[in-house]
């Protein structure tokens, strides 16, 4: 048998033992809601003052105007992009080629239709435009418009340049049509066909039908009896010219998200219980009113870190290889990777974005959503916290309106402990020296 000297020490070094308790808080007299997102989508700062819930839509704005940034592209290159949380618009299979080509597709939605999209020359294969709000809206109208001014290069008046023929499609989720349509050619229908025009001779297209929930939307420009002389050569671009797209609806999306700001508690600190201040609303005769039986619920995700950022990023370097840089040189000094019309990503060269992880080393994963107030945190020590709140209903005019929430938080009750390891039969040996016997 081995034996083994011990030096024995003992030091402690603690905080006071009764840590204070104190309180991080949003909403109410904390942080306000409206100055710490990060990302949200649909959310009504105004209405309830200190408080926030789900935007509520009077059926006669235009939904697609209160979303202030879109993207052209059906796979956005925004970092840090997630589904939902940023509407897209996109034309044709994924909207690259047509982007770099000048269709400008967001002119559409920025709410001024005095701005438009020139057409671009190419078959009537490719007129095809896909609109993504990014949740399911209420919604009974869709409808679009010429630009009130301005001429064609033929000289055409644009208030006069329509869609002669078109077909629109909708539906409330993801459809799998769009997991198919990697080029021009590959146009499907929406799983809900509300309207097939052989002939327009309206400027201003308004098409009503049976109020649902609507998250995406495809405009397809069909073949008319005046694209004859595009067949035979004798034009060249498309007639059809949109100044603004809309959709319109009465009552809440069906689901709405915030997503806070990485915010820095100025100090680590172990985390207690989390609890909020919530109530279910019904919009009655255009009045918001408590009630008790409201079809809506709130989810709450919660996590921490250790830093203020929880993802590592890279570049890629001569061999193919990837190495850790910071965020900044990421962002402003590396290249996003080329893509193909299909989508398709170049290979990784020098010099270019590589890939994103998750920093699991000093961040928590989020938690899942947090069904009741008062239950302890599901958070590891750390300096920064982040919210994310997802808004729910089955009612068109029921929600939930959130008034505050707050975390207990404490100082850690020790930074460093060293204790001592002694034998039980000799718990004070001579000299600090004993000996124990390993196997």
């Amino acid at each position: 048998m081995h034996k083994w000297s011990i030096l024995i020490a003992l030091a402690l070094f603690s905080a006071p033992a009764a840590a204070q308790v104190s309180l991080w808080k949003m909403g109410g007299q904390g942080l306000a809601w409206s100055r710490n997102d990060s990302s949200e989508v649909f959310i009504d700062f105004q209405t309830f003052p200190g408080s926030i819930a789900p935007t509520y839509f009077d059926g006669e704005e235009n939904i697609l105007s209160k979303l202030p940034f879109w993207s052209p592209f059906k796979f956005p290159t925004d970092l840090g992009y997630e589904d939902g949380l940023i509407p897209r618009v996109w034309r044709a299979a994924n909207g690259f080629y047509w982007f770099t080509a000048g269709t400008l597709t967001t002119e559409w939605v920025d709410g001024d239709s005095s701005s438009y999209s020139p057409p671009v020359a190419r078959g009537i294969n490719s007129e095809w435009y896909t609109f993504d709000v990014g949740v399911p809206v209420p919604a009974n109208v869709v409808g679009f418009y010429t630009p009130p001014h301005g001429f064609r290069a033929d000289g055409t008046l644009l208030r006069d340049d329509i869609f002669k023929a078109f077909e629109v499609s909708i539906a409330e989720e993801f459809d799998p049509v769009l997991n198919l349509e990697n080029n021009d050619n590959d146009y499907h229908r929406l799983e809900t066909l509300i309207a097939d025009v052989p002939l327009n001779f309206d400027a201003n297209v308004q098409l009503k039908f049976p109020k649902q929930y609507v998250r995406f939307i495809r405009l397809r420009r069909n073949p008319s009896i005046d694209d004859k002389a595009f067949a035979s050569g004798q034009a060249n671009v498309q007639q059809g010219t949109i100044g603004e797209f809309e959709l319109k609806g009465e009552g809440v999306p069906k689901r709405v998200f915030y997503l806070s700001k990485i915010i820095s508690l100025g100090r680590t600190v172990n985390f207690g219980r989390l609890f909020w201040d919530a109530t279910p609303m019904r919009m009655v005769n255009g009045v918001p009113t408590p009630v008790d039986d409201a079809q809506a619920q709130l989810g709450i995700s919660v996590r921490s870190g250790r830093d203020d950022d929880p993802n590592v990023y890279h570049e890629f370097t001569d061999t193919g290889a990837e190495r850790t840089v910071s965020r900044a040189r990421f962002e402003k000094e590396l290249k996003q990777p080329d893509q193909t019309t299909q989508g398709q990503i170049q290979e990784g060269k020098p010099g270019l974005r590589a890939s994103i992880i998750y920093d699991q080393d000093n961040w928590t994963f989020w938690s899942f959503p947090i069904a009741e107030s008062g239950q302890p945190a599901p958070l590891e020590r750390g300096n920064h916290v982040q919210v994310r709140l997802t808004f729910e209903s089955s009612s068109f005019f029921d929600f939930v309106r959130l008034d505050s929430l707050w975390v207990e938080t404490a100082p850690p009750l020790a930074s460093q402990v060293i204790g001592e390891v002694a034998r039980f039969d000799e718990p004070t040996p001579d000299g600090g020296l004993t000996e124990v016997y390993l196997g």
